[in-house]
């Protein structure tokens, strides 16, 4: 066996290893199985792949190394059927990994050019070696952060679900560019500027790809808060107008009050004389003043805002809400933070019962204080629709514009260390959340 050319190929396989890094990352949250034993599996098969795949490229004396791409297209097949997400963005992952691992060896046959032997290819030289490593080594570690936190959290933002197969075209054509560019013969690359200019204009090609992703994620992210700034901002509003109304009510009950002599004298009156059906009319008149000052549903007085203002929207799609709200004027959590996830989970449950037969609209909302820091919230609904699933397994709606809240909520729940848990079982649509609360420092919506 030449074991020249096994050395070769067996730092050529190493690249597999930073691919299959690359490509797994962003989508670690959505594996179907757990992640350590996904990750055991994968580093076992990857490792064997190395020296076999080595052994087998040198004894068949090819130029082009078959093993690694047949085992590319395991790394794919793998990622199809075990991550739970739509397909452009499983091909976007892994041609991300390949598009960074493509360049790693063709920038390598650059870099390394003065330690082959001039018109020798399959001839491994330990400086060679030294320098993929490391060329591999460095592109991994630019972009661990973009795989393991930006790309994440692009594949799990929902705002962006349409455009993903045309940033596939991006790791595409640096792939096509990485084989194309690749050299054939040493000697070729050593003649005239031909190296010192490619070792200054490829890398561009990596950072540029570096920068869009920034980009794009630093967009995402932007869009994301101004929209939960705005929702904030309403709720707001919703609590003001709700406040102002309950005033209003207080100072008609206290004018009431205050005037209650005069009214019953002239309702004496009235009894006094016989006339019944000018009293009653009379006596009509508080009962519907009464009946506009509905009773709070719940001591806080945000809370309380966001149900009302919901209640409303529920009443006009002829839906029954039943209100548990047992909690207190003052709560360990911010008030926004609440009414966030109260009214995105409220316009989530009533979007999807006013779909449904008048005799089915009912949302049961149940909220309490477990215990001094630790809050439960359960809200029900029944529901009859396709249940589809996001990049992260949260459920969403067919229809865009709806169900999108649901990130948000659990973005807040995690910010309080708590537990959100979603349950589809005989028609019925739960979501029970356990939220704690954080003494050292507020919770960053």
């Amino acid at each position: 066996m030449d074991t020249s050319l096994f050395w070769q190929y067996v730092t050529e396989n190493i690249m597999i290893v930073s691919a299959a890094i690359s490509a797994l990352l962003p989508v670690r949250d959505t594996l179907k199985r757990g992640t350590k034993s996904t990750v055991f599996r994968i580093a076992a098969l990857l490792t064997a792949f190395v020296p076999v795949g080595a052994w087998i490229s040198t004894q068949m004396q090819s130029v082009h190394n078959i093993p690694i791409f047949l085992c590319a297209a395991g790394v794919l097949a793998f990622m199809i059927f075990n991550v739970r997400s739509s397909l452009p963005k499983i091909l976007y992952c892994f041609c991300h990994g390949t598009a960074l691992a493509a360049f790693c060896t063709m920038y390598t046959g650059y870099v390394g050019a003065p330690y082959e032997d001039v018109g020798t290819v399959h001839l491994f030289s330990f400086k060679w070696g030294i320098i993929c490593l490391t060329i591999s080594l460095g592109v991994l570690l630019l972009f661990f952060k973009d795989s393991f936190i930006r790309l994440r959290d692009l594949l799990e933002n929902e705002n962006i679900d349409t455009i993903w197969k045309g940033l596939l075209l991006i790791p595409l054509l640096i792939t096509a560019f990485s084989f194309w560019a690749r050299p054939l013969d040493f000697q070729n690359v050593m003649v005239g500027r031909v190296r010192r200019i490619s070792l200054i204009l490829f890398p561009v090609i990596l950072l540029v790809y570096h920068l869009l992703i920034y980009i794009l994620w630093w967009t995402a992210e932007h869009v994301t808060r101004e929209t939960e700034l705005k929702r904030q901002n309403d709720l707001l509003q919703i609590e003001e107008k709700r406040y102002n109304a309950l005033r209003y009510y207080n100072e008609q009950a206290r004018v009431i009050r205050h005037d209650f002599r005069h009214h019953m004298s002239v309702i004496k009156e009235l009894l006094n004389t016989g006339k019944t059906e000018e009293a009653r009319r009379y006596i009509e008149q508080f009962t519907e003043t009464d009946s506009i000052a509905h009773k709070p549903f719940c001591r806080n007085k945000a809370l309380d805002a966001i149900a009302a203002h919901y209640h409303r929207m529920a009443l006009k799609d002829e839906i029954t809400i039943d209100w548990q709200l047992r909690v207190g004027e003052v709560l360990p959590f911010r008030e926004t933070d609440l009414c966030s996830i109260v009214g995105n989970l409220l316009e989530n449950a009533i979007h999807a019962v006013a779909q449904l037969d008048k005799a089915k609209r009912r949302i049961s909302i149940t909220m309490e204080m477990r215990s001094e820091e630790m809050l439960a919230l359960l809200i029900r609904n029944p529901f009859e629709s396709e249940l589809l699933r996001s990049t992260n397994g949260l459920p969403r709606a067919a229809e865009a514009g709806h169900g999108i809240g649901l990130r948000s909520v659990a973005s807040l729940v995690k910010a309080y260390n708590g537990n959100l848990q979603i349950e589809t079982a005989d028609g019925v649509f739960s979501v029970s959340i356990i939220m704690f609360e954080q003494k050292k420092k507020g919770a960053d919506a």
